[in-house]
């Protein structure tokens, strides 16, 4: 009995690490995907308007901050 009760619970807390795991890698993943594709229309933005790359990282970086906090 005690063996049973053992593997079970051994087999729980795995399926809860590997399930938290798997959320938070989903998670990032659609975070940086997001972030990716607003560089990308950033980059289409400077070819279109030809200008400098540094002041829209900066403004770029300054909105990703604010929209954390």
């Amino acid at each position: 009995m005690k063996r049973r009760l053992f593997f079970y619970t051994i087999l729980f807390i795995t399926i809860v690490v590997v399930t938290f795991y798997l959320y938070i890698g989903i998670a990032f993943g659609n975070g940086v995907a997001k972030m990716g594709k607003s560089v990308h229309n950033v980059q289409k933005e400077w070819k279109e308007n030809k200008e400098e790359p540094l002041d829209t990282i900066k403004d770029l970086v300054v909105k990703k901050l604010d929209s954390v906090n």
